[in-house]
């Protein structure tokens, strides 16, 4: 039995067998085939790698450890810090000790005679009265000295030594010599003659002492 195109009502009745051979088999229209079994050729895009797994998170430390640890690194920097000072104050010290030896002084007697670098050195120390408007408390000391060379090699390396008068409580005062002789001025076995002076604090003008020196370990002082 074949299926005729009708009408049910108003609507039009489609014969299935008529539309599909008029139209889906190329009766109409010779481009319009279309076969349900042909797969369409659609290449899909690659799926993106996905991303790769985050590292699971430490542990979080306790509070006590922690403080603990902070304690324990500041205990470590603060004796770190004390080996370094330590280190540095020795080191300071050695370089004081190396290039300013404690010194070396050799006391003269009154009326004695030192030695030193070739030189036979005496002195002897006087208070001068206050000059004409002086400075109240300030007592003038005037020291005579005497120089004799023991050689020509004495005299060639003669140098003029520095002059302090002293306390024995450690105070300094500055000695000018007033005259000094040089090189050509000594002979060797001849005594030279010239003056220092200085000026100290009344009270130590009975106590304080004429004091030569070259350097630390090169001091002649002259006991009053």
């Amino acid at each position: 039995m074949t299926e005729q195109n009708g009408t049910v009502g108003n609507d039009p009745v489609r014969n299935d067998s008529v539309w599909n051979d008029t139209v889906w088999n190329g009766a109409e229209d010779d481009t319009a085939t279309w076969d349900a079994f042909t797969p369409v050729n659609r290449a899909a895009p690659p799926p993106e790698p996905s991303p790769p797994p985050l590292p699971p998170e430490p542990p979080a430390p306790r509070p006590a450890r922690r403080a603990v640890r902070g304690t324990l690194l500041a205990v470590a920097a603060v004796a770190l810090a004390a080996v370094t000072v330590g280190v540095q104050w020795a080191d300071r010290a050695a370089w004081i000790a190396d290039r300013y030896p404690d010194e070396a002084i050799k006391d003269v007697g009154p009326g004695a005679i030192g030695t030193l670098h070739g030189m036979s050195w005496g002195a002897a120390l006087a208070v001068q009265p206050p000059p004409p408007g002086g400075v109240p408390g300030v007592t003038t000391l005037l020291a005579d000295v005497r120089l004799t060379p023991a050689s020509a090699e004495a005299v060639r390396d003669y140098l003029t030594p520095r002059f302090e008068v002293r306390d024995r409580a450690g105070h300094r005062w500055e000695a000018l010599p007033a005259s000094t002789p040089i090189s050509s001025d000594l002979a060797p076995g001849e005594e030279t003659r010239f003056q220092v002076v200085s000026a100290v604090p009344e009270t130590v003008s009975g106590t304080a002492e004429l004091v030569l020196t070259y350097s630390p370990a090169e001091t002649l002082r002259f006991a009053r």
